[in-house]
Order: C-alpha cells, then structure tokens, then sequence
C-alpha cells in the first residue's frame, strides 16, 4: 500500500510533463508498467479502450476522460494520469455548459471501504476496480473521451458512517487531489462567469489550479441528492386510481355507454384493460393502450394523466412534460397537485433543475398536499 501511495503522490516519478513537450507514449508506458509490476495487469494493455465509440452518456456508462484539455478561461489542463470514470447521473446543463455527475475509477482495490463498490468483472475494463462513491464530481461533458462500456448502477442513496485506516484516508487525499483536473473542467466556467482575469495558453500544474474552495464545495455537494436518486425515491408513490377517483364503480362499463368523457364503446373497453394494466404497474403496457385512446390527447384529461404517470415510470420523461405541461396549462384542472409535483419530478430526472425548482417552490408555497415532499426535495437538491 506504501509503494501505490508513493506512486499516487507522484505518478510521474522522475519527470515532468508540459503540454507543449509532453511525450504521451513515455507516460502511458510508466503507468502501465507500475501497474503491471504491481501485478494488476499482463503488460498487454487489456484496458485499451475501444474506439470511436460515442454513446449518448447516460448512467452506468464507463468511459475514459481525457488526460489535458483547454478550459474555459483558456488554460491547458492536464491531469497526471489518465481517469476511468462512470457516469452516475443524467446529463445536465449550467447556461452553455454540459455536465455530467461522474465517480472515478480506481483498480487499486486494497483500498475499498464499506462506502466503496467494487466490481470484479474484468472483461469491462481488463482490471477489477474500486467506484470512488466519495469522490463525485460534475465536468464538461466533453472530457468523455473514450466509451468502455456500461454496468447495472441502481445503487440507492444512502449516508453511511465508515471507519477508515490511515492507509485509507491517504489514498482518498491523495484521489481527490489527482482528479482535481476533471471538476476543472467546471470550475473554470464558472470562474469564467464570474469575470476572473486569466492569461490565456499557461500550462498550469492542476494541484496548483486556481479553486476557490467555496466554488470546490458547491461543485462536490457531498450532501445532498443526485437527479437520479431524487426520482427514485420520490417517484415511487404514484396516485393510484382511488386518488383521481376512477375507481372500478365509476368506471363500469354500463350496456354501450362508457361512463369516462369522449371514449367510445370499444375504447372504454381498452381504457379499462389500460387503468388494470397501471394498477398492476405495468406502465409499459398501460402506456401503449392509453397512446392508442389519446388521439388527440386532450381527448379524455384524467387518461392523460395516467399516461403522463406511465411516461414518466418508462423513461420516457421528455413526452410525460409534455403532457404534464399540457395539463398544467388547463383552467381550473381537478387534479393540478398531482400534476406540478410530477412535473417538478420529471423535470429532475431531465437534469432541468431550474425548472424544477420554481415549481417546487410554488407547491411549498401553496396549500398543495405534496408541501412537505416540496420542502424535503429542495432541501436534497444539488444546484446544478
């Protein structure tokens, strides 16, 4: 543990890099054979990412950062080492800034923790590896150089109190310290909006950047709750049929009559075989019946509402605030709580968080019913 920590604090060794003279080949070659001396890999460069692969981001995919980058304010970025990373939140966006939450990655698995995760699956990277939970950060989107691949990341949110050695805390230091160079990334276009005068092309040591620690504590938010975590915990409690009040009595299907406004016969039918189908949340199914009544879908109101409900629970997020917005812009519509708390929610699973922050504090200040999971959730949200 001693001769990793040693490496960390100085990935280099015996020279230094610049941006207008570094020798990339010299420095892959000297991480790779620490590693491989470490006894992590063969020496045949099994983690070599694969190329020209680019996905949309999204969670629970893998990639690889770049190691030097231009920031915002015109300086050249580079980072000591290379960085794995997974991405463990939807992309967002900060004025002209796409950023997304991610974890590094580390194979020095000596290191794990009870808040670490560990995944022993080689084939996805060529190494088992460590998620630093404890070190996320935003950056630019554009950072995302290389895509490797993806795992299952439901992970809930949760705090947990562990007890580290020494070993431990100096390897999360030291960490926090070498990824320095990703947050960057965000930092300087803040930095930037906040009008700081910077000479432009300087070559900086990324231990030496310039972040303040306030706008380093904001951008970490080790506190509060990522986009992710907020939909699923919040989302859950969907309203059920008895909240909008179409309950199997007042949706019987009396002789060729349907009792729910502009269906016919057979579409009541359907209607109803769609409202079983979402009590039993099967959304997806609901969510395809209810696609085939709503032509248009102003056609019957509170259907348009459960299929917003089932858009939402499928991913289909941007559709479902389409047909919230819809509904929130009717006059006088009965069920107007149910619909500004999930659009709120809808609009954080999209990363829109302004968005969802003005509506949130519209319900806390209402006599809506969802005023205390308002107050809970701007209490949890990041700010950005």
């Amino acid at each position: 543990m001693k001769l990793i920590l040693k490496y960390l604090n100085n990935p280099k060794f015996s020279f230094e890099f610049r941006s207008d003279d570094i020798d990339k080949t010299l420095a892959d070659n000297t991480y790779a054979s620490f590693i491989e001396e470490m006894g992590h890999t063969d020496g045949n460069n099994t983690a070599t990412p694969l190329p020209h692969l680019t996905p949309k981001p999204g969670i629970g995919q893998i990639w690889l950062c770049r190691q030097e980058f231009v920031d915002r304010n015109g300086l050249t970025i580079k980072g000591d080492i290379p960085y794995y990373i997974i991405i463990v939140d939807n992309p967002g966006n900060l004025g002209d800034l796409n950023f997304v939450r991610v974890q590094p990655l580390s194979m020095f698995t000596e290191f794990e923790a009870g808040d670490d995760r560990v995944v022993e699956d080689e084939s996805i990277t060529g190494f088992k590896f460590l998620i630093e939970t404890w070190n996320e950060q935003p950056i630019d989107v554009d950072l995302l150089q290389n895509y490797i691949g993806s795992i299952d990341l439901q992970i809930p949110y949760e705090d947990q109190e562990v007890t580290l050695t020494q070993y431990q805390r100096d390897f999360r230091k030291v960490e926090i310290e070498n990824t320095a160079y990703l947050r960057q990334s965000v930092v300087s276009y803040l930095v930037s909006k906040e009008k700081y005068v910077v000479r432009k092309k300087v070559v900086i040591n990324i231990l030496m950047a310039a972040v303040l620690i306030g706008i380093a504590y904001i951008l970490w938010q080790p506190f509060k709750m990522g986009n992710n975590a907020i939909f699923e915990t919040y989302a859950v409690t969907y309203p059920s049929q008895s909240v909008l009040g179409l309950t199997s009595e007042t949706r019987n299907i009396q002789g060729d009559t349907c009792i729910l406004e502009n269906l016919s016969f057979e579409e009541c039918l359907k209607a109803d075989d769609a409202l079983k189908l979402y009590d039993k949340g099967q959304f997806g199914n609901a969510k395809d019946l209810l696609n085939e009544i709503l032509v248009p879908k102003d056609k019957n109101i509170d259907l348009l509402l459960y299929l917003a409900f089932s858009q939402l629970k499928t991913d289909e997020v941007i559709a479902s605030i389409e047909n919230f917005e819809f509904l929130k812009g009717l006059d006088n519509y009965k069920y107007v709580d149910e619909v500004n708390y999930y659009l709120a929610v809808a609009y954080i699973k999209e990363g829109e968080l302004s968005k969802a922050r003005k509506i949130l504090h519209e319900i806390e200040e209402s006599d809506s019913k969802y005023q205390n999971e308002a107050n809970t959730i701007l209490k949890q949200l990041r700010w950005f």
